[in-house]
């Protein structure tokens, strides 16, 4: 069956990013980001094994965790949306 309706929702706006190392953070995803950023590079660290990381170690962790991010975001699944 084929129905034929308008479809009177917002369309969703699609995030505008540039390319990977030089994209900027969505507005409404700066919150859980950072509540990422900070739980994964400092306190699950510090929990588990009782110091930090080396700086080293830790620009390598960023440096995947912000390209997770970047892909999340590009595909629109960032922390606060439906």
């Amino acid at each position: 069956m084929r129905y034929e309706f308008e479809d009177y929702r917002k369309p969703k706006k699609e995030p505008e990013l540039e390319s990977w190392p030089f994209w900027v953070l969505p507005v409404e995803n700066i919150r859980g980001y950072l509540i990422r950023f900070f739980l994964l590079l400092f306190i699950l660290p510090i929990a588990f094994t009782g110091y930090l990381f080396s700086p080293t170690t830790t620009l390598v962790y960023w440096l995947i965790f912000d390209l997770t991010e970047y892909w999340k975001v590009k595909r629109g699944k960032g922390m606060f949306e439906p």
